[in-house]
C-alpha cells in the first residue's frame, strides 16, 4: 500500500509535519510506503493508493481517493465557507470525535456521497514498553505553540519550577523562560525518546479540543514513550485511559494548576512503583486501540471497500443504467488537448458510452482519436470556424442521442468515476434530471511567455450544494464540464442563444427552471485555466461579460435588484 501524505505545510516546523515522519514510520512496519508531499502535482506522479490531507485547508484535488484527516474542532473548520467545501470534497473521513464524525454526516445529508468514517488521532507508532526514569524524574512538555497565546501565564508560573521543561520551535517560548530547552527534530521518534528519559509528561488541550472531545498528541505521545502523564481532564481521556494517567481538577487559576502538577510530579517520584504499573496501563492500551499501525490498518481496510463501490478503482466496472454520450466541442486548440480530454472518457469507470465531437475548425484531429476507448462509438460534426460558442454547444447537444448527455470540452476532462457517480442520481424515476459534481481547476502554461504557474497549481473552485437563488443571481457554481442529464431535458435547453460567454450558465438556468439538480458531493471534474491569453473566454473585456449577463436576464426574465456579475 502506498500513501502520499499532503501537508499544505510541508516543510515549516508544524504538528503536521512530524505527524507525517510518525506515520512514515508506522506506515514502514505495515511494509507499506508512506511519502509526504506539497502540492497535488506530487500527488499525480507518485500515483498512490490514496491520499491524507492533513490539515482541512487541503482539498482533494486528484482524481485519486482522498481522506481528510479531522484531528482539528469542528469550530475551526466553520471559519470560512471554502474550508467546508474541502471537508466536503474528501472521499471519506478520519475522525478523532463522535461530535466531528456527527458534523461531517450533517454536512453530507444533502448529497448521495458514498464515503466511509474511521477513528484517526494524532498519535504514534506501536513500540515495546520502557520503563520511564524516575530516579531523578523530569516533567516535560512539547508543543509548536502555533496560536502563541495558550496557557502563557500557567507556563509562567511552570518555568518556576526546577523540574519542569519545555521543548518547541525557537522564538515560540519567550513565556516558557529559563524552562525552555528548544527545539527537537521533526523525525517521529525524538519525543518519545526525551519523554521517556524525562519520565513525566504533561498535556493540555485548547478549550474547543476539549469542547469537541478531540484529544491532543501528547497523550499518545506520553503513554506510548512510556512516561507517565498528567493531564487535563477531558472526555476522550477519561474514557479511554481511565486511572492509567494522572488527572488535574477543573477550573484551577494558573497558580493553582502549577502547584497540582508540582503535586502530581512530586507523587511519581516518591510512589516510583505504582507510578511504573499506570505507565505500563497507558502504554498497553495505547498499543491495543491508538497506535498507527491499528489506525492504518482499518483505513486500509475500508479503503479495498470503498474504491470498488465507488468506482475508484481502475478494475472497478459499475453497472450500466443506460447509454451515456459525451458531447466534446473543440476548439482552435492543439489536438493533444482533445486527447487528453477523449482519454479521461475511455478511463471513465462507466461502461456504456459514446463520444458525439463538435469540430470547430479545420484542425486535424485522427491522431486524438486513438484516445478514445476501442471499440466505442464516436460521431464528428463539422461546423463553422465563426460560430458563437453556444450555436456548438446546442448542436451537440440536439444531436445527442444516448439516455443521458454530458458535456466536455475539448481541454478539461474528467475524472474516472465521474459518470459512475452522477448516473446514478438521474437514472430510472429519480426525482431529478440534473446531477453534478465538484471541480477542480488546474492552471497550465501553454506559452513560453505565459506568466509562471504556482507551487500548487490546482484549487478546488467549484463544490457547492445546489442553489437556485444563487444560480438565477447570475453567480455560476457549477463547471461546463460537472453535469450529466437525462435525455429529456435537453429540449428544455430552447433554441441556440448565440452567446459567446457564459451559453453554460444558460443552459443551466433553462434546466433548472423545470427541475432540481442533485449534487453528488463528489470531485469528479477537472478542467485547466491556462495562464496565456490566447484562448481564455476569462479574459475577454468585462463588457463582454456585463452584456452577456444582460442578455441572459433578458431571457430568463428574472428581474433583479442591481446584478452582481461574477466570472
Amino acid at each position: 500500500m502506498k500513501i502520499a501524505l499532503h501537508n499544505t505545510f510541508f516543510g515549516q516546523e508544524v504538528a503536521e509535519t512530524e505527524l507525517a515522519r510518525r506515520i512514515a514510520v508506522a506506515a514502514r512496519c505495515l511494509g507499506w510506503e508512506a511519502i509526504e508531499v506539497a502540492t497535488s502535482d506530487q500527488i499525480i506522479s507518485l500515483q498512490p493508493d490514496f491520499v491524507l490531507a492533513l490539515h482541512f485547508r487541503t482539498p482533494k484535488l486528484t482524481g485519486l481517493p482522498t481522506y481528510g484527516c479531522l484531528w482539528n474542532p469542528p469550530s475551526f473548520m466553520e471559519q470560512a465557507p471554502e474550508f467546508v467545501r474541502n471537508v466536503l470534497s474528501y472521499d471519506a473521513y478520519l475522525t478523532s470525535s463522535e461530535g466531528t464524525s456527527q458534523w461531517v454526516r450533517d454536512l453530507l445529508r444533502r448529497t448521495a456521497k458514498r464515503t466511509f468514517f474511521a477513528p484517526f488521532y494524532t498519535s504514534c507508532p506501536r513500540g515495546r514498553w520502557r520503563s520511564p526514569s524516575l530516579d531523578s524524574p523530569r516533567l516535560v512538555y512539547f508543543g509548536t505553540n502555533w496560536d502563541g497565546s495558550r496557557y502563557q501565564e500557567l507556563f509562567r508560573e511552570l518555568a518556576t519550577l526546577p523540574f519542569f521543561d519545555v521543548y518547541g520551535p525557537s522564538g515560540r517560548w519567550g513565556h516558557a523562560a529559563v524552562a525552555y530547552r528548544g527545539p527537537l527534530p521533526f523525525d517521529g521518534e525524538s519525543v518519545l525518546d526525551v519523554l521517556n528519559r524525562s519520565g513525566a509528561g504533561l498535556c493540555l488541550h485548547r478549550p474547543e479540543h476539549r469542547e469537541a472531545g478531540i484529544p491532543s498528541p501528547r497523550i499518545f505521545e506520553i503513554a506510548a514513550s512510556g512516561a507517565v502523564a498528567i493531564c487535563q481532564r477531558h472526555v476522550f481521556i477519561e474514557e479511554k485511559f481511565g486511572d492509567a494517567v494522572l488527572y488535574l481538577d477543573e477550573e484551577l487559576g494558573p497558580a493553582q494548576m502549577a502547584a497540582q502538577i508540582a503535586e502530581r510530579f512530586k507523587w511519581i517520584g516518591e510512589d516510583r512503583e505504582k507510578a511504573e504499573a499506570m505507565s505500563q496501563r497507558a502504554h498497553a492500551i495505547f498499543e491495543r486501540e491508538f497506535s498507527l499501525e491499528t489506525l492504518l490498518e482499518e483505513i486500509g481496510r475500508q479503503h479495498r471497500e470503498l474504491v470498488n463501490t465507488k468506482g475508484l478503482s481502475k478494475s472497478a466496472r459499475a453497472r450500466s443504467q443506460g447509454h451515456v454520450q459525451a458531447v466534446v466541442r473543440t476548439g482552435r486548440r492543439s489536438p493533444a488537448k482533445l486527447s487528453r480530454a477523449l482519454a479521461s472518457i475511455a478511463n471513465q469507470t462507466y461502461p456504456d458510452l459514446s463520444v458525439l465531437i463538435v469540430k470547430d475548425g479545420p484542425q486535424d484531429i485522427e491522431y486524438a482519436l486513438g484516445s478514445c476507448r476501442p471499440g466505442s462509438k464516436v460521431e464528428v460534426i463539422q461546423v463553422p470556424p465563426d460560430n458563437p460558442r453556444s450555436t456548438n454547444l446546442w448542436l451537440g447537444l440536439n444531436a445527442a442521442r444516448g439516455e443521458f448527455v454530458a458535456n466536455l470540452d475539448d481541454d478539461d476532462v474528467w475524472l474516472p468515476n465521474h459518470l459512475a457517480t452522477l448516473v446514478p442520481l438521474v437514472a430510472g424515476d429519480r426525482k431529478t434530471a440534473l446531477a453534478y459534481s465538484g471541480a477542480v481547476r488546474r492552471l497550465e502554461q501553454d506559452s513560453p511567455d505565459a506568466p509562471a504557474l504556482p507551487a500548487e497549481a490546482a484549487s478546488l473552485v467549484y463544490h457547492d450544494h445546489f442553489d437556485r437563488e444563487r444560480l438565477f443571481s447570475i453567480k455560476n457554481y457549477i463547471a461546463s464540464n460537472a453535469w450529466v442529464v437525462r435525455q429529456e431535458l435537453v429540449r428544455e435547453a430552447g433554441d441556440d442563444p448565440r452567446l459567446d460567454v457564459w451559453e453554460d450558465l444558460l443552459l443551466l438556468l433553462r434546466f433548472a427552471q423545470v427541475t432540481d439538480f442533485a449534487f453528488s458531493g463528489e470531485v469528479t471534474a477537472q478542467y485547466f485555466h491556462r495562464t496565456s491569453l490566447t484562448d481564455n473566454a476569462v479574459f475577454l473585456p468585462a463588457d463582454a461579460w456585463e452584456a452577456a449577463a444582460n442578455r441572459i436576464r433578458q431571457m430568463i426574465w428574472k428581474p433583479t435588484a442591481e446584478l452582481e456579475v461574477q466570472r
